[in-house]
């Protein structure tokens, strides 16, 4: 009996710190906190309705993500920030996230041809989507950005392993928090990104491999490319 007393409180001591993990990378994902603000313990746990365990839980796990770092602050005490916005961490984030999704097309493209048909069909509706939100990005970005999420979804969940879906889950927000910042920038640039999909079904629809591996990398390499240049006119964001 008091293991299993033990166990629920265990239980619900993880469903506390998961669900801050949630809300606080949500938040620093789409800007709710900002590049450098300062975390407090005490004043998360008030605003989340929890204690500072759970929350002291959450923020360790998003630094050793790299959503948040600690910095010395006055008197050498240290303090939580939001990590920066920069563009070499962009640059590795965007390479990163492209490789792992070019292993995931190659795979689709390795698909029996009815299955790689019917995911090409879908890739395809969610690209024709994707493009017509275009027009109405500068007023809607968030459901561009969405529509977005959607069609790369598409080609990592039909083929991806435990490994290799848990690392994709764990880097892709940050490069929509990257797309997230600069929004009304991406939706400047959405036809491109629409473009590079369209190779990428292309190459799985066709079966080759190589090229569906290297057209899914290009998508990533080219938005690396368009958030650097952004960024030169934006800023970084500390």
């Amino acid at each position: 009996m008091e293991k299993e007393i033990a166990g629920k409180v265990e239980d619900a001591r993880t469903n506390r710190a998961s669900e801050a993990y949630q809300t606080l990378r949500g938040l620093i994902v789409r800007g709710g906190l900002a590049p450098g603000a300062r975390l407090r313990e005490t004043e998360l746990a008030r605003k989340l309705g929890v204690s500072r365990t759970p929350v002291r839980e959450a923020l360790s796990r998003l630094e050793y993500e790299g959503f948040v770092r600690t910095q010395r602050g006055e008197a050498r005490r240290e303090a939580t920030v939001v990590a920066s916005l920069t563009k070499r961490d962009a640059r590795e984030l965007f390479y990163l996230v492209g490789a792992l999704e070019g292993v995931a097309a190659r795979w689709a493209a390795q698909l029996p041809t009815a299955e790689r048909n019917g995911l090409c069909d879908s890739l395809s509706r969610a690209n024709r989507a994707f493009m017509a939100a275009a027009g109405d990005a500068l007023r809607d970005a968030p459901t561009l950005m969405a529509l977005d999420g959607a069609f790369h979804q598409k080609i990592v969940e039909p083929t991806a392993g435990v490994r290799l879906l848990g690392t994709w889950e764990a880097l892709k927000p940050h490069t929509v928090r990257y797309t997230w910042a600069y929004r009304d920038y991406f939706a400047e640039h959405a036809k491109e990104a629409a473009g590079d999909h369209e190779a990428i079904i292309e190459a799985i629809r066709r079966g080759d491999p190589d090229e569906a591996d290297r057209a899914a990398a290009a998508n990533y390499w080219n938005g690396a490319l368009r958030i650097s240049t952004i960024m030169t006119v934006a800023g970084e964001q500390r």
